[in-house]
């Protein structure tokens, strides 16, 4: 796995040391990270903006977009940039204009999830223990599903939306007839979740593993994997799976057919919030110290 870090930085200049790490310092607290149209698109829940910054050069480009209180997950279209936010309500910036208009969603909690599905941007909402759909063109809510063991992550599977629980489960949800089946256990702390072929894999805070759940009959499936410490986000590359863990700072390849360790975990040096994948590219962006971190897998 090399690692070839941002070289253009939004305060001061990168840094390195004897592995070749290479470390892009960002200003506030960066809490999601998504790639779209040749930008890097990063959420800061602290000063309330988006950033963005070149795909190519990594260099920041324009002025941060003011999106509101506690933006704390992103999804992406080829249009648009949606921002989850906690307070309940949802930002959605026009990537070619640059221009964000906020969505008041009626009735919501917390979101603490997002994620695109062909037909609808789905919402997690953690304390109404439920998911929503949202309408991208109307902004209007379309579905409204109860999940009672709670709602965190999500991603997407044909017609099924796959929801990390609360507590110790993964739950999925039957778009069409609107209906949470029962949910599937999978350890303590379950957050990150990500569909590889007929599988979903899922990031197990509390036990340091990922779990694979048969998306078809949904057991689980082969033994957990074992990762670093608190993993919470996992994601499918070209040719591999990504994880990150918050707690040892590191990141980690794995082969999506075995589900084996690819090399070696890296430490990446920032304790990690957010990923994206994107072909052979992952991004990461997290904090103490705030980081931007590009992987070429």
């Amino acid at each position: 796995m090399i690692f070839v870090l941002a070289s253009c930085a939004s305060v001061g200049g990168p840094d390195g040391d004897a592995t070749g790490l290479e470390r892009v310092h960002l200003e506030g607290r960066p809490s999601a990270v998504a790639v779209t149209e040749g930008q890097i698109w990063i959420a800061d829940d602290e000063a309330k903006v988006v950033r963005s910054f070149d795909q190519e050069t990594l260099e920041s480009t324009g002025r941060p977009i003011r999106v509101g209180t506690n933006p704390v997950a992103v999804a992406v279209d080829s249009q648009a940039l949606w921002v989850a936010h906690a307070t309940g309500n949802v930002t959605r910036i026009d990537v070619a204009q640059r221009e964000a208009e906020e969505i008041e969603v009626a009735g919501a909690g917390s979101f603490v999830g997002i994620v695109r599905s062909e037909a609808a941007l789905w919402l997690a909402d953690s304390e109404r223990s439920e998911v929503l759909a949202l309408d991208p063109r109307t902004h209007e809510v379309v579905s409204r599903i109860e999940v009672p063991e709670g709602a965190v992550r999500l991603a997407v599977r044909g017609d099924t939306l796959w929801v990390s629980n609360a507590e110790s489960t993964v739950a999925p949800v039957d778009i069409e007839a609107e209906r949470a089946g029962a949910p599937i256990e999978v350890g303590p702390g379950p957050i990150g979740l990500t569909v590889v072929g007929d599988e979903v894999w899922v990031a197990v805070s509390d036990r340091d593993e990922i779990v694979r759940i048969d998306a078809d009959s949904g057991r689980v499936v082969g033994k957990p994997i074992e990762v670093g410490n608190a993993p919470i986000a996992v994601e499918r590359g070209r040719g591999s799976v990504i994880a990150i863990t918050q707690d040892d700072h590191s990141v980690t390849k794995l082969d999506p057919d075995t589900g084996r360790k690819v090399g070696r975990a890296r430490d990446v040096e920032t304790r990690p919030r957010s990923l994206f994948v994107m072909s052979n590219t992952a991004w990461i962006v997290g904090v103490d110290p705030s980081l931007l971190i590009e992987i070429t897998l």
